[in-house]
């Protein structure tokens, strides 16, 4: 018989972890592993924990052995999927996720579940939302797994579905504040069809993040029934209750905008050597909350672009290559040092293998306007699409966005100011630097002449025209962003000017504008 670590000795590791003693506890299971060579057990527990430390690499190595000693483990493949996912390298976690992918008859209804939300991560909504489905069908009174699903069909536009599917989580966890959040989100509320009653009961009850998430929702189904003034008050509890958790300066991010203006310049864009040379990659930037959405939707409708969503790619293939030369400057300078076609092969790599079934994709990651100038070094044929919105409404639109671990100067209306006086003299020099490499959408002339803007946009993408470029909102297939709801409706100017109910209320980011010399245009 082969010696396996008994119960109370992986239980005693999950004891000191969940006492916060991580080393001793991965340690402890390097000594069963030692002990009990042939059993994958304590492997196994070692990469979760690691795992959950953030310790992806040791996690990863950890999975690798596990499968080794038990090749048919399917936890054991979810996790190393998940920690190949966490460490960027999403075409092998795609890879080894595909056999489970027509094996799902075979997996539990829990496996079922964390695959779907690594798939869901990955922009593969349509296997997450039949493995949520599959999830459900065997727990149905299970609201996380309720509650991965409602998301995923929200994707899918299948929105009635959603609400029934939160109003049940909802009904199962009545604490859950992020499906109040969501449910909110689903459609626009009526004063004959709202939440107000209850959300405004929760968020008086609530505390940290679940207050701001309700305060959150409140305020949406406020500002939808046409409550302002009590939208405005619920808006500003929910950002005022969020930014007092973070530790953060926008003068960091500002100086940081400053340093790419000043060494991101027209010779060390247009002075490097050459890039990789690919025609397929089409980049749409923006600060979120422009109509960046909305605008990958109308290219992605063309039979020759598939649109990819928001790809961490870049980024993330840079950053790992400035890493590697060992120089102690900082990434806006040491990314300069980079080679700008590997990088550009990297890229292209990194996208597969979502990617490379069509002439074209999009990459829709707003925040690559910070990476413009690299992406034109690197792919010298790639198109660069950047959204344009009026400063009150963009900034309005974000501040009242709950945006999960990302945009942190959108919760206070001076960081918003400041913030978006920055990225207006970065996508100022963009336009400078990189000339027509730079295509310009404005979010008002799209919405206020849709054909005309969208032909130009077309006929600029070097693409010949197709009348479903203008059908973007009838498309059934799924969309990740906040915009999810925004997007299956036909183009519309309902949300031009929608700033001004709050004049009185947003004095404070107008001031603030001014004094930054931004054009408010009020």
């Amino acid at each position: 018989m082969i010696a396996s670590a008994t119960s109370s000795e992986l239980r005693h590791v999950k004891d000191m972890v969940a006492h916060g003693q991580i080393q001793d506890g991965l340690a402890f299971c390097m000594t069963l592993a030692q002990r009990y060579p042939a059993d994958p057990e304590p492997i196994l527990l070692e990469g979760q924990v690691s795992l959950d430390a953030g310790l992806i690499d040791r996690a990863r190595s950890a999975f690798e052995r596990v499968l080794a000693l038990k090749p048919e483990s399917i936890d054991a493949v979810i996790l190393l999927v998940t920690a190949l996912v966490r460490s960027g390298d999403r075409q092998q976690a795609l890879s080894i996720a595909a056999p489970l992918l027509v094996a799902i008859d075979k997996l539990t209804s829990d496996q079922l579940d964390s695959l779907g939300t690594i798939l869901a991560f990955c922009d593969e909504a349509d296997h997450a939302l039949h493995l949520f489905r599959r999830a459900v069908e065997s727990d149905d009174e299970n609201p996380h797994k309720l509650f991965n699903l409602a998301t995923v069909e929200r994707m899918h536009g299948q929105l009635k579905a959603a609400e029934e599917r939160l109003d049940k989580v909802i009904a199962l966890t009545p604490d859950d504040a992020q499906a109040y959040y969501v449910r909110a989100e689903l459609r626009r509320q009526t004063r004959e069809r709202n939440h107000v009653p209850e959300l405004e009961h929760h968020a008086a009850k609530f505390a940290g993040r679940s207050a701001t998430l309700v305060n959150f929702a409140l305020a949406k189904e406020l500002e939808d029934i046409g409550e302002y003034a009590r939208s405005f008050t619920a808006l500003r509890r929910a950002c005022d209750s969020e930014r007092s958790r973070m530790r953060y300066d926008v003068d960091d991010d500002v100086r940081t905008i400053d340093q790419l203006i000043r060494e991101h310049d027209e010779l060390s864009i247009r002075g490097a050597e050459p890039g990789y040379p690919t025609r397929e990659p089409i980049f749409v930037i923006g600060l979120p909350r422009s109509g960046t959405t909305l605008v990958e939707r109308i290219i992605g409708s063309h039979s020759r672009v598939f649109d990819a969503g928001e790809l961490n790619a870049f980024p993330a293939s840079a950053i790992r290559m400035a890493g590697k030369l060992m120089n102690k400057s900082s990434f806006v300078t040491q990314s300069l040092r980079i080679a700008p076609a590997e990088l550009g092969s990297a890229y292209i790599a990194a996208t597969r293998p979502q990617t490379g079934g069509t002439e074209r994709f999009t990459d829709k990651l707003p925040l690559n306007y910070l990476y413009a100038g690299l992406i034109a070094r690197a792919l010298p044929f790639a198109k660069i699409v950047a959204l344009d919105r009026s400063p009150l409404d963009v900034c309005y639109a974000m501040y009242k966005t709950f945006f999960t671990g990302a945009y942190p100067f959108t919760y206070d209306l001076r960081d918003v100011a400041r913030y978006y006086a920055a990225w207006t003299r970065l996508m100022a020099h963009w336009r400078l630097v990189l000339g027509d490499r730079l295509i310009t959408v404005s979010y008002e002339h799209l919405v206020a002449e849709p054909e005309f803007t969208t032909r130009r946009l077309i006929a600029s993408l070097d693409l010949k025209w197709e009348d479903q470029c203008l059908e973007s909102h009838t498309r059934r297939d799924a969309v990740t962003t906040a915009s999810a709801t925004q997007v299956r409706r036909p183009i519309n100017t309902s949300s031009v000017n929608r700033w001004q109910v709050y004049r009185d209320e947003l004095k404070p980011l107008m001031d603030e504008l001014r004094k930054l010399n931004v054009d408010c245009g009020d």
